[in-house]
């Protein structure tokens, strides 16, 4: 070797030591710092050593908004299961990062919520810019480029591939790392709020995850360095679901789910936290030729320290049917489909919580033997870029899968998510063709289901069988689709008329033709609107003088005014959403169309139902559209 390369590799080995002594020297300031922020703004807000939920929300590009919506639903599932639930939630966001109408509907999730501003790195501007300037989607892998040069003080560090991302972006990852700093907090159960579900109650088992220390840990674990569970009560986390057989991943877990004891809460924990971020010791326990943000952050220091496994089941991936196909076999991934179907049942969820209380933490890991854990999931965690909320138009299916109506549909668990989204919703049902397959599954998942005037119940796909309200008016036919039959089914207080001001003989005397819903006014076999429909609703649209609304207008107006949830959905109204010179009826008889021009407005009733979607009142109910 030439005495120049020794010089040259002596030189660099100084070089390391001096970075290393540096980002040792900020993360310690910056973890001291952060412990002092943390317990300045939960000053107040919480009770002494109370434990805490805590989460991220990551509310950036053309979806950001989304994970708001995501976070909502993952609430309410949250409080549909656990109804006295009350512990403080943490929202990690940075300042000007949400709007202030997003801002708002994040309190209104949960009344016990707090937003929480991470701690600016402090080196952004500083000798070590940019250190944590890193993409989750792209992957990439630090790198750390040293000054050759004895006169450059500079310690500079930067990413070899993919362009710079906006720091609330990439930096987010890290910066909720900073929930480790909340040592006012006894314990922290950490959760991907925005794109999670939880199916069954589970609460009351986490302390004794954190007591216990998680499951009897495996060879591999004690491998890693690991001691009697029992005896440690530091960090606790689910293994990746469909790794549970592969030895050498076993003990990887996703970031999406954990908890933390008040032993691995401290200003320490977190500055050991952001040296690995920085600087890797060694690759991703993962994958070798990636680095997975703040996940292989925690697995790299939690790996051989206090990490213990608790079921799989507390953090399901949602292709674990797919995956457990291949690894499990075909019975083992139909049993996991069976339990999201009986979910999915009405009741389904209700009917299997007692199932879930006898479940404990004394229950064995799948590791190796068993799929129990995953066939019945607690929390389900829809992973990778497609999203319940997703178009179909831009879904992006897991490589190398092929559809099949038997084991495995990407609607299987998004259903479980839209069940809990519109457990509390209403939707309006026309008669359009846009009512079609599978729509009638959604809508039947509603709490208030509006139809209106002769309306068609077809099949639980394509139209749905539930109805809660009905809507009609004196001209609606009784025998048409075996109205007057299904308005029976109702009772007087759901079958709601349209008088439009007319006197109740002239309207009972209309519907006893023949043809008419054979019942009366004078008889309270159904119930008359108020005036507001027909006076106050007209000029909120801008009708002109001597028209009225459609009844699909005055069913929405009826559920923006007696519904406290919004959006309303609509569906079917495919009349008001046309263009106003190519709308046409679905009757189109010449009486009927006769009748349009005599009684109605529709470039009105139309421009006023756009109106109310700008403002997010109502929203379609449109496989095409849904999550735009």
């Amino acid at each position: 070797m030439r005495c120049s390369d020794v010089v040259d590799a002596v030189f660099a080995l100084n070089r390391t030591a001096e970075v290393l002594h540096d980002v040792h020297a900020c993360t310690h300031q910056y973890g001291k710092a952060a412990e002092t922020h943390m317990a300045q703004q939960l000053q107040g807000k919480i009770m002494p050593h109370e434990s805490c939920m805590a989460t991220s929300l990551e509310v950036y590009g053309k979806y950001g908004e989304q994970y708001v919506l995501g976070h909502e639903v993952f609430m309410s599932s949250v409080l549909h299961h656990h109804p006295t639930f009350g512990l403080p939630l943490l929202v990690f966001s940075r300042p000007g990062l949400m709007a202030d109408k997003l801002i708002s509907r994040v309190l209104g999730a949960y009344n016990r919520t707090i937003l929480v501003a991470p701690l600016a790195i402090p080196w952004r501007t500083q000798p070590l810019d940019g250190v944590i300037r890193f993409s989750k989607d792209a992957y990439t892998k630090w790198m750390m480029s040293f000054g050759r040069e004895k006169s450059n003080s500079t310690v500079k560090f930067s990413r070899t591939a993919a362009p710079a991302e906006p720091w609330n972006r990439s930096e987010l990852f890290y910066m909720r790392l900073q929930m480790f700093a909340c040592t006012v907090c006894a314990n922290i159960y950490a959760f991907d709020t925005g794109d999670m579900l939880v199916l069954r109650p589970f609460m009351h088992t986490l302390p004794m995850y954190l007591e216990r220390g998680g499951l009897t840990p495996n060879a591999s674990t004690r491998q890693a360095g690991g001691h009697l569970c029992r005896q440690l009560m530091g960090f606790v986390a689910p293994p990746i679901c469909y790794r549970v057989l592969t030895k050498d991943k076993a003990n990887y877990f996703n970031a999406g789910m954990y908890l933390v004891g008040g032993s691995c809460l401290g200003w320490q924990v977190l500055a050991q936290l952001m040296d690995i971020s920085i600087m890797p010791p060694i690759n991703s326990k993962y994958s070798p030729k990636r680095w997975v943000a703040d996940q292989d952050t925690l697995n790299m220091y939690f790996w051989s320290r206090q990490y213990r496994a608790m079921p799989c089941s507390m953090n399901v991936n949602k292709h674990i049917v797919s995956e457990a196909r291949v690894v499990y076999g075909i019975e083992e991934s139909k049993r996991v489909l069976h339990s999201i179907h009986q979910l999915l049942q009405p009741g389904g969820m209700r009917a299997k919580q007692h199932e879930y209380d006898r479940q404990t933490s004394s229950e064995p890991c799948a590791h190796g033997n068993r799929l129990s854990s995953l066939s019945e999931p607690v929390i389900i965690h829809y992973l990778g870029p497609t999203k319940p909320w997703t178009p179909r138009s831009v879904r992006i299916p897991l490589a190398g899968m092929k559809r099949s109506r038997e084991l495995y549909s990407f609607d299987n668990t998004d259903q479980l998510w839209w069940a809990e989204y519109l457990r509390d919703k209403t939707v309006v049902v026309g008669a359009g063709p846009s009512v079609k397959a599978p729509l009638g599954h959604y809508i039947d998942l509603c709490q208030d289901i509006l139809r209106i005037n002769d309306w068609t119940i077809q099949s639980t796909a394509t139209t749905g069988l539930r109805t809660t309200h009905a809507f009609v008016h004196k001209a609606t036919h009784g025998n048409k689709a075996n109205t007057t039959q299904k308005l029976g089914r109702l009772g007087a207080q759901k079958i709601l008329l349209a008088g439009f001001g007319e006197p109740v003989q002239i309207i009972d005397e209309r519907m006893q033709k023949p043809n008419g819903l054979g019942l009366r006014l004078a008889r309270k076999e159904l119930t008359l609107l108020p005036d507001y429909y027909h006076t106050r609703l007209n000029k909120v649209i801008g009708l002109p003088k001597g028209k009225h609304a459609l009844t699909g207008s005055i069913a929405v107006a009826w559920a923006i005014r007696n519904t406290a949830k919004r959006p309303v959905f609509v569906v079917g109204l495919d009349l008001m959403w046309a263009n106003d010179s190519s709308y046409t009826h679905g009757d189109k008889t010449a009486t009927v169309a006769a009748s349009l021009r005599r009684y109605h407005s529709v470039p009105h009733d139309s421009r006023w139902l756009h109106a109310l979607e700008q403002r997010g009142e109502i929203r379609r109910l449109d496989l095409a559209v849904m999550g735009n």
